[in-house]
């Protein structure tokens, strides 16, 4: 059998551009996932468990918002997925809609946003915030991928803790700014976050925190500063992986 080739082929995340790739770009089109072909009762009463999102109520569902992500970081997937920078998001009406049909229909009382990175552009998630906050002050929300630190301020962590986001997961990744510079897109402000993680202590939020070590050419020193940081930031849990390529 004639082996298939690839539609595109290159060495790096840039190779792989959105326009280039057969991804939805109106995602307010597509249909609702076909929760119905589940057992959902069986679902539910599965140990499930969604990257650290282990969920806290008995009924719930998993969303994406958004597709993509606007950063390249070396050791993630993102970009073969949804193509170089390829972040596209839904209507909140369109977020909004959908979480009133799994409610109507399914009385889900949970929300596991899935998506790669759920926080880019903060004036359009303190919005949806808002919202959440206005139609469903009953509803718990996570962001199991992670939550981009430069994303950030107190006034979305504030919009976050009123709008029932009862976990919390900082994508920190690493401690040292070399590798944060040429690993990792997203360049998180280490300086600003043990004010976001004692800020959501404050609110009375579960915290824990992503971190990665073995980056290419990263040396023992750089690798003893994340734990040690994961070690000593006020969080209830961390999780540290190993890069692999």
């Amino acid at each position: 059998m004639e082996s298939l080739k690839p539609v595109h082929t290159g060495s790096t995340w840039k190779h792989y551009s959105v326009k280039d790739m057969a991804v939805p770009k109106d995602l307010d089109s597509l249909p609702y996932p076909a929760w119905d072909l589940f057992l959902m009762n069986n679902y539910w009463e599965s140990n499930v468990r969604i990257g650290g999102g282990d969920v806290v109520k008995e009924r719930y569902a998993v969303m994406m918002a958004t597709r993509g992500c606007h950063h390249s970081c070396s050791f993630c997937y993102s970009s073969l997925m949804s193509g170089y920078k390829g972040f596209r998001y839904r209507s909140n009406e369109s977020i909004i809609n959908e979480i009133k049909w799994l409610i109507d229909k399914y009385d889900v009382e949970e929300i596991l946003f899935v998506d790669d990175n759920f926080f880019v552009g903060k004036k359009r998630v303190k919005s949806l915030l808002k919202l959440f906050i206005k139609e469903f002050p009953k509803i718990c929300f996570q962001a199991v991928g992670g939550t981009e630190v430069k994303c950030l301020d107190k006034e979305m962590i504030d919009l976050m803790a009123d709008a029932n986001f009862h976990k919390v997961l900082l994508s920190i990744e690493a401690a040292d700014e070399d590798i944060q510079k040429f690993s990792i897109d997203k360049n998180v402000p280490i300086s600003k976050v043990t004010e976001y993680v004692d800020y959501f202590k404050s609110k009375k939020v579960e915290i824990r925190a992503l971190f990665m070590m073995g980056f290419p050419g990263e040396t023992r020193q750089q690798i003893e500063k994340t734990v040690r940081m994961a070690r000593e930031l006020n969080v209830d849990d961390f999780y540290l992986s190993i890069v692999t390529s």
